[in-house]
């Protein structure tokens, strides 16, 4: 019995040093720290946020737009959806961009892209237009870029100053002879041929020249009196223009009276087949002022 009393105080005693020593570390270690300070809950209040919320935009109303009168799912739920005969998807939706009636947007996923072709390599020459008048001037005096010399083709009733009477029959604006027939004719034709350049902006070359060619005959014209010329023939006027004639064996029948000339445009540079026919054209406008009452355009052809 004195042996387990003894043993047992020898085993218990360290443990209680250690436990003794333990403490007192523990103890020594809290008394050295610092001394928490308390929270100070009577201080400036702090703002508390939320976060930014996104919101979803609402949902695109469904809109017919195959009927001439507007309808939503809103306004008219029965017709709203109502497809079209032809549509073979769901009724077409509002969307960001703004949609019109008959109204076509390009796609925008892709650009427009031009590709090459072979066929670029035998693109025809862009050839001038021609005309039915034109083709007279296809003759060895024209080349690629235009006609040379060209020659203004007139069929009309003359003016009264582009004819005469012989003899000692004219009255008002006849000429006296055949030669101021001839005369009154080429001034009058070379002042319209400058004139029409100008209007039809273009240039006449400076080392040009124009030569009528005009054959007047005797004209009698009936305010002379109750004649008939040589011919058996006599001739009425319209406004200013000889423009009728008249057999003494059938007055009551006017025939048309018409004459040939033309007018050659001589130069060393050729002029387009178009713009011969822009002066020609205008040719006719001004000669129509003076009296020149025309049976037909006047025609270009190479001189």
């Amino acid at each position: 019995m004195t042996f387990k009393l003894y043993h047992a105080y020898d085993i218990n005693t360290p443990l209680m040093w250690l436990a003794t020593l333990l403490v007192a570390h523990l103890t020594t270690t809290v008394l050295s720290c610092t001394p928490i300070t308390p929270l100070n809950i009577h201080g400036p209040s702090i703002a508390l946020t939320l976060p930014p919320t996104t919101t979803t935009p609402p949902a695109p109303e469904l809109v017919d737009y195959h009927d001439d009168v507007l309808r939503t799912r809103a306004t008219d739920p029965e017709r709203g959806t109502i497809k079209h005969p032809n549509d073979d998807d769901v009724p077409l939706q509002h969307s960001a961009m703004e949609l019109k009636r008959d109204q076509a947007l390009p796609p925008v996923e892709r650009a427009p892209r031009l590709l090459p072709s072979l066929f670029d390599l035998f693109r025809p020459l862009n050839l001038h237009s021609w005309t039915a008048n034109s083709l007279p001037a296809l003759s060895a005096e024209k080349d690629v870029h235009g006609i040379r010399n060209p020659k203004f083709l007139m069929v009309l009733s003359p003016p009264v100053s582009w004819t005469f009477c012989e003899p000692l029959c004219g009255i008002g604006d006849q000429a006296v002879d055949t030669d101021d027939a001839k005369e009154n004719a080429s001034e009058d034709i070379k002042q319209a041929l400058v004139a029409a350049f100008e209007r039809a902006h273009l240039h006449v070359p400076a080392d040009s020249q124009v030569v009528v060619q005009y054959d007047p005959k005797s004209t009698m014209i009936d305010e002379f009196g109750e004649f008939f010329d040589r011919t058996g023939y006599r001739y009425q006027l319209r406004g200013l223009s000889v423009a009728y004639k008249v057999h003494r064996n059938a007055t009551n029948v006017p025939i048309p009276h018409t004459v040939e000339l033309s007018a050659k445009l001589i130069s060393n540079q050729s002029i387009r087949v178009v713009d011969a026919e822009r002066v020609a054209r205008e040719v006719y406008q001004l000669l129509s002022l003076v009296g020149a009452y025309f049976a037909k355009p006047v025609e270009v052809v190479a001189g």
